[in-house]
């Protein structure tokens, strides 16, 4: 805030609470993000998910829908269609899986603006109906599970098992 203050910039809210989410407590990080959205002359949700080397919500929106219509071929191309524009693993499943808590807290009944849009709250709401519970929990284990597994040949590899796993069961 202190270099944003000084820089005389202007930045829509949240964009910061992004900066620290994804620097990891890293100072310096977390300044190599600020100065990569600093350079910019407008400013979109896309372009600072970019920037950031994430997901946007839509995209992740669309993967959830995949995963509720147990389409494993077009869950797996999204995924691959990510990693080839530079996201890693990694962070697909670190956002997915806040994504799916935020999912589930909505579904229970949590309300909180998450650092939402109202748009993407209603869209988060629209979903939920789509899964159950239960169906939440499985996909946050499969997904933290997907995270844990570093050492995999295949960056992608754990994911992909997350997304067979769940779609191919029944």
């Amino acid at each position: 805030k202190k270099v944003v203050v000084a820089e005389e910039a202007k930045l829509p809210d949240g964009i910061l609470q992004q900066i620290a989410e994804k620097s990891s407590g890293s100072y310096r990080d977390g300044f190599v993000f600020l100065e990569k959205i600093l350079s910019q002359k407008e400013l979109d949700e896309k372009t600072v998910t970019s920037l950031l080397a994430g997901v946007d919500f839509g995209t992740l929106v669309k993967f959830a829908a995949k995963l509720a219509e147990k389409d494993t071929k077009e869950a797996i191309l999204l995924l691959n269609n990510l990693i080839a524009q530079g996201v890693s693993a990694q962070a697909i499943n670190l956002e997915f899986i806040q994504f799916l808590r935020n999912l589930l807290f909505v579904k229970v009944g949590v309300f909180d603006n998450f650092g939402l849009t109202a748009e993407n709250l209603t869209t988060l709401a629209k979903l939920s109906d789509d899964f159950d519970q239960s169906q939440i929990l499985e996909l946050l284990k499969l997904f933290e599970s997907a995270i844990q597994a570093k050492n995999s040949p295949i960056a992608q590899l754990p994911t992909e098992l997350a997304i067979a796993q769940f779609c191919l069961k029944d």
